[in-house]
């Protein structure tokens, strides 16, 4: 009875098995991403949001963010960012001095963030990227599921933590990039 039923178990069994072959080669590698080094970053995208208000508003911070000897310090800009608005505004918009962009603190043990102090940040030993000291990166991904994002695609894109061929999904991080090529700057790895 086998005999006869074995080419419909072979046709039925190769699928599954080269299915679950797949799921294994793409699991694998990140099932051994295990980052050791929590980040801070800087999310543009809330200088973006807050300038398409109405009246147009464009925020010019008057420092930036530097790590000098492993410490979080912040350097004034003096006008490096193009233009000094304060003589030269845009026209129909106002200008909003703000002092630095919010800082964010990004756990990757909790995989969350939260909104952390320069006083609290400056307190932290820190170590410039762009990689961490155990080899990891945050990149943005762009990903679509589905057969030419046709047929039901889900649009899975946002920020990853990659080493390698692993790859995990951050959660928490700013939505979407901004025009310019990302809203997310990652200023140093918690050492």
């Amino acid at each position: 009875m086998l005999k006869k039923h074995l080419p419909l178990i072979v046709a039925i069994a190769l699928p599954i098995i080269f299915i679950g072959i797949l799921a294994l080669v793409i699991a694998v590698p990140s099932m051994r991403i295990s980052p050791q080094h929590d980040f801070i970053y800087i999310d543009m995208q809330e200088k973006n949001a807050r300038s398409m208000g109405y009246p147009y508003a464009y925020i010019q911070y008057r420092y930036e963010y530097a790590i000098e000897g492993g410490k979080l310090t912040r350097l004034p800009l003096n006008g490096r960012q193009g233009a000094d608005f304060r003589e030269f505004p845009p026209p129909n918009e106002q200008v909003e001095y703000v002092d630095a962009p919010t800082l964010y603190y990004y756990s990757v043990t909790e995989n969350t963030s939260r909104e952390i102090s320069f006083a609290d940040a400056e307190k932290l030993s820190l170590v410039s990227g762009p990689s961490s000291p155990d080899g990891y990166n945050v990149s943005y991904e762009y990903n679509s599921d589905g057969v030419f994002e046709l047929f039901g695609s889900d649009n899975n894109s946002g920020y990853v933590i990659t080493k390698g061929t692993g790859r995990k999904m951050l959660t928490g991080m700013p939505s979407n990039q901004d025009y310019y090529g990302g809203s997310f700057t990652l200023i140093g790895w918690v050492n």
